[in-house]
């Protein structure tokens, strides 16, 4: 169990539960269809975030969401932040599979820049340029990102929202 409780983020997690979601139980398959109306309302909001108490069911409508969006044809990638996030140059290579995960065949990303190659706003640029050179619809979802605390994590996301291309969605629960 790490410090902020979560018996499904260890810091030796593997690469196959940090960007998919957990499995629901049987228990958590309520739809909640007012918020799913409001994500999907004629006006998609570039940014939804999503807070509630710990156990309230924040991670499993991130899962309806993205369900709803791939049954969209929405391209969606998924990231499980964790405290380790917070090290901006794990933080950098969790984003870049993030981003393999919708361009699986793109060779650019083998050129990304690292957190000790590049500065923060020529990362978050690089970033952009990536999810604009296909204007597909794309929901970025990013669970637990509360436990993000570094500075320069966060300075990033600061800028990578501001730039966000209007057809990429970010969700996050808080």
């Amino acid at each position: 169990m790490t410090k902020k409780g979560h018996p499904h983020r260890s810091r030796t997690e593997g690469s196959s539960t940090r960007y998919k979601p957990v499995a629901t139980t049987s228990g958590q398959r309520f739809l909640r269809e007012a918020i799913l109306t409001k994500v999907f309302a004629t006006q998609v909001p570039s940014i939804v975030v999503l807070q509630a108490p710990a156990g309230h069911g924040k991670s499993t409508v991130l899962r309806q969401i993205r369900d709803e969006c791939e049954a969209h044809q929405v391209r969606c990638a998924w990231l499980n932040v964790s405290d380790d996030d917070n090290d901006g140059q794990r933080h950098s290579t969790h984003l870049l599979r993030m981003l393999r995960q919708l361009f699986p065949d793109e060779i650019s990303l083998s050129k990304a820049p690292t957190a000790g190659s590049a500065r923060l706003q020529d990362r978050a640029d690089w970033f952009v340029e990536i999810l604009d050179r296909d204007e597909s619809p794309i929901a970025l979802f990013v669970d637990e990102f509360e436990v993000l605390s570094s500075r320069t994590v966060l300075s990033f996301w600061r800028d990578l929202l501001l730039k966000l291309p209007d057809h990429v969605q970010v969700i996050r629960q808080l």
